[in-house]
């Protein structure tokens, strides 16, 4: 290190490249390549991304080698590297290209000089759609979520990044307060899938009372909503182990025939044995049930 100059040039070949030259020697020496990964080139300063391409180009192919490199056994490039791979949202290098130097300028012209290759494209998408599908299974206790999802609930997290998605279905039942929502005949436990469905949409910023969400659901998810949220319908229809109450205006009911399976008087799931309730009670009874589900959510 104090070999450090005051002044370096363009090519400059101090005691850290030394350093690093022989570092890289020694590793290769066992036979192995090595190769320089620079990650998430997008997410630099947008003022220093071609001037940083510009930088590792300037030591690539290079055809005189500085005296004080020869006892590097200095090759084509300065640190002797195999390979350097850029990593980065091809599309938004683009697209600052041409906030830079303007739309019509030619991008691929520019950009294929520094590279030996064509682009590699690779996107997680399918795998964080698995991934999506997988975690929601798990989250609602059922082995047939993949064949029957809730799609706007997929839809929503499609948009977002992995981070996102990890986090959003990541510790669900860290948010719910444990305890039992206690009825006349029956206990519910707070824990279930109706109310990891209210995280799940907190987390995403879902408005329950929107006309938009109603109308989603109507069109998309009426059904698999329905089954989700499962033994809350409970909390606000009146019924019994067989049958089903439903309020439907002007003081008459309509009943819906039920099994109930519970264990130590917890009802642990809800089976509707006839035609459920029209949309419109859909939606109110969602409303209804989360106001009841509030208390037990941590804020």
């Amino acid at each position: 290190m104090r070999k450090f100059t005051a002044e370096g040039g363009i090519c400059e070949f101090d005691s850290l490249s030394e350093l690093l030259t022989k570092c890289i020697n020694k590793i290769k020496e066992g036979g192995k390549k090595v190769v320089l990964v620079i990650e998430d080139l997008d997410r630099i300063d947008p003022a220093h991304i071609f001037r940083i391409l510009n930088v590792i180009s300037a030591h690539l192919d290079r055809v005189n080698i500085l005296p004080d490199e020869y006892d590097c056994n200095q090759q084509n490039n300065k640190f002797n590297l195999d390979k350097i791979i850029v990593v980065c949202d091809y599309n938004n290098i683009e697209k600052i290209f041409h906030h830079f130097y303007g739309k019509e300028t030619d991008f691929e012209g520019y950009i294929n000089k520094f590279s030996t290759t064509k682009p590699f494209h690779y996107s997680l998408k399918k795998n964080v759609q698995k991934y999506i599908t997988k975690r929601l299974s798990q989250i609602f206790q059922s082995q047939t979520y993949k064949r029957n999802p809730i799609k706007f609930l997929e839809k929503e997290l499609y948009t977002k990044t992995i981070r996102e998605c990890v986090y959003i279905l990541d510790t669900i039942e860290d948010e719910i307060k444990p305890g039992f929502f206690s009825m006349e005949k029956y206990k519910i436990d707070s824990v279930n899938p109706g109310t990891k469905l209210l995280i799940l949409l907190k987390r995403l910023g879902i408005d329950l009372n929107s006309v938009e969400f109603s109308n989603r659901i109507i069109k998309e998810d009426l059904k698999e909503l329905t089954n989700i949220i499962g033994v809350n319908w409970l909390l606000i229809y009146d019924g019994d182990s067989e049958r089903m109450w439903i309020p439907s205006g002007r003081g008459m009911h309509t009943s819906i025939p039920i099994c109930l399976k519970e264990e130590n008087n917890v009802i642990r799931s809800i089976d509707f044995r006839g035609n459920f309730f029209n949309p419109k009670e859909i939606i109110d009874g969602i409303k209804c049930i989360y106001e009841k589900l509030q208390p037990y959510i941590k804020s």
